[in-house]
């Protein structure tokens, strides 16, 4: 994927988010066949219908399990306000054409995400959640989004091979639980880390880095070096969430704006 397209893959993402706290619907993948629908509500088969937004008001999720059964050519799926059984209902049906799986405004302290061996897109926001647990199979993952400004714990499988992507706001969390990236080519992170993942550096691909941290850490030659020769890249470092900045190392086209 071009740099061009990534940057734009961000855009519309923050375009998805404002149209759900707007209450509409914007589709990921533009022109899909979408519906609107509530949890409470069952949907026969539709055979044009790619793109489902499904807002809970109620932990029920019974209808919701018809509807996904009903309709197994989604490609693209978001859910507002969801209890984890609709997370893991949609996990257990394993819809081989969802491809994106987008979870607004998750209510819940823990979540655990189950098996999406098809997912290529999944995206999290959730002001309550602080227990993440991720250990499934995301073998196809190419874009992965968290929001989640009270995450402290995340815990998830160390490799994700396929991985281009990461936009992760997540201002408590003091660790980055993956420990192999080989595809990673753009990385955002507003967290408070106590290390920068070392391995890091030796990702060939990685160009665009974007890297605000909550705490002061120390920061070696080779990664510093990394951020300047990126593409629109930064590395900020706060004294602490809210503290004042301490360190900003910026690209070469970042330090010419």
């Amino acid at each position: 994927m071009k740099q061009s397209k990534r940057i734009l893959v961000l855009l519309i993402f923050n375009l998805i988010l404002v149209s759900v706290k707007a209450q509409g619907f914007f589709p990921y993948n533009k022109g899909l066949p979408s519906l609107k629908n509530a949890e409470n509500v069952v949907l026969p088969h539709i055979d044009s219908l790619k793109a489902l937004f499904v807002e809970f008001n109620s932990d029920s999720v019974s209808l919701f399990k018809q509807t996904i059964k009903n309709n197994p050519q989604l490609v693209e799926l978001q859910l507002k306000n969801p209890p984890q059984a609709a997370i893991q209902i949609v996990s257990e049906l394993n819809h081989k054409h969802l491809t994106h799986f987008f979870i607004h405004a998750y209510g819940g302290a823990n979540l655990k995400v189950f098996n999406f061996p098809n997912i290529e897109f999944f995206s999290l926001e959730s002001t309550k959640l602080e227990f993440l647990s991720m250990h499934s199979n995301f073998q196809a993952l190419n874009i992965l989004a968290i929001n989640s400004p009270n995450l402290k714990e995340w815990q998830t499988d160390s490799n994700f091979p396929s991985l281009g992507l990461i936009d992760l706001k997540a201002v408590k969390l003091s660790a980055f639980p993956i420990k192999e990236l080989p595809g990673i080519e753009q990385f955002s992170f507003e967290c408070s880390f106590d290390t920068i993942p070392n391995y890091l550096c030796k990702c060939k691909k990685l160009r665009l880095i974007s890297f605000n941290n909550h705490k002061q850490i120390p920061i070696d030659e080779c990664f510093e070096k990394k951020i300047k020769k990126g593409v629109y890249s930064n590395l900020t470092l706060y004294e602490a969430i809210n503290g004042k900045e301490v360190l900003n190392i910026l690209s070469k086209d970042r330090r010419k704006e």
